[in-house]
């Protein structure tokens, strides 16, 4: 009979193995690496192309306010005048 708690003579207990294809779990978790991996890599270059699409149309906006505040200084800038002085 073992002994109570904490002996090191216990019980031999009974060792069960599943019968496990371990095989086929390797390959179903290969496949969902790979599965995983190709869209990891489809949404990384959608990313880049938002990325390029937003420079752009940032870089696109501040030409066009840079030349919105360029011709409305223009367009209100004061007229030269010239004052001919006559040599009387």
């Amino acid at each position: 009979m073992p002994r109570p708690k904490g002996s090191k003579n216990k019980a031999p207990r009974k060792i069960t193995v599943a019968n496990n294809d371990f095989e086929a779990l390797i390959a179903e978790k290969t496949s969902a690496k790979e599965n995983l991996t190709v869209e990891i890599a489809s949404l990384e270059e959608n990313l880049a192309n938002i990325k390029a699409d937003l420079k752009a149309n940032v870089m696109g906006q501040e030409f066009e306010n840079s030349m919105y505040h360029f011709l409305l200084l223009l367009s209100n800038r004061p007229k030269k005048t010239r004052c001919h002085v006559s040599g009387q």
